[in-house]
């Protein structure tokens, strides 16, 4: 995850280890939905209202922030070598 943030100018995003393990995980149950793997009755029934608030809120953090970031690198021009 991290040469993804550098790439995107967010070298500077911290990203806890927590967090990136909720993420994946909503990505890997995401995309077992999506490729027919699993139902989503079935990846559902795993999680309590509680447990899918709490991915929510740290994936709608992380792109928020991520986000934040991108915006003051294009606005700040830091892509440029001589940025001021």
């Amino acid at each position: 995850m991290s040469w993804v943030l550098k790439l995107f100018g967010a070298s500077n995003f911290t990203v806890s280890k927590v967090s990136i393990v909720r993420i994946n995980t909503l990505r890997e149950r995401r995309n077992a939905v999506a490729h027919g793997g699993e139902s989503s009755s079935v990846v559902g029934e795993r999680y309590t209202m509680e447990e899918l608030h709490n991915i929510y809120s740290v994936a709608d953090e992380l792109i928020t922030d991520f986000l934040l970031n991108l915006r003051e690198y294009c606005v700040c021009k830091h892509y440029l070598k001589n940025h001021t």
